[in-house]
């Protein structure tokens, strides 16, 4: 028997779209994470990315990437927007997987946060869905007994 598992992470107050916009815009304003960035180039990164959604150089509508960029902005003057560490990835990677129950499941899922499975789809595409095929052997079941062959009934000889 084979087992697949499929892995979907699922939305926790965050919606999916909100989600996958912060991270396509994020790399924008990776430069302007710092608190200590001059304003200067804040709003230089910032009119770039508007420039980008006047040219429909993005993934998004007009009017929601104008916002995203705005927001971020935004963050990056409060010093909220951030590259995380490869690290710190990775951690957050294994703490999506505390959802799952624990066994076969749990292993699977932080399995495949360790980069096993195969991965098709794409964030710009709306998603990506990782697959992790498992083999799992059947249990034997003993056989049926073999009924004992039929004993010749003893003849009478009279």
């Amino acid at each position: 028997m084979i087992q697949a598992f499929l892995f979907s992470p699922r939305s926790r107050g965050v919606g999916t779209v909100t989600l996958a916009l912060a991270a396509a815009l994020s790399p924008i304003f990776a430069e302007a994470a710092s608190a200590s960035a001059p304003a200067g180039s804040l709003d230089a990164t910032y009119q770039r990315a508007r420039a980008d959604c006047m040219a429909g150089r993005t993934q998004q509508t007009q009017k929601t990437c104008l916002t995203e960029a705005a927001a971020a902005r935004s963050a990056a003057r409060r010093g909220l927007l951030t590259t995380e560490t490869p690290q710190v990835l990775r951690d957050n990677l294994q703490q999506r997987c505390l959802v799952q129950p624990e066994g076969p499941d749990r292993a699977a899922c932080e399995r495949m946060a360790k980069g096993e499975g195969s991965v098709t789809g794409s964030a710009a595409a709306g998603g990506e869905l990782r697959e992790l095929t498992t083999v799992v052997p059947t249990e034997k079941k003993p056989e049926p007994a073999k009924p004992e062959p039929a004993k010749p009934a003893a003849s009478s000889a009279q």
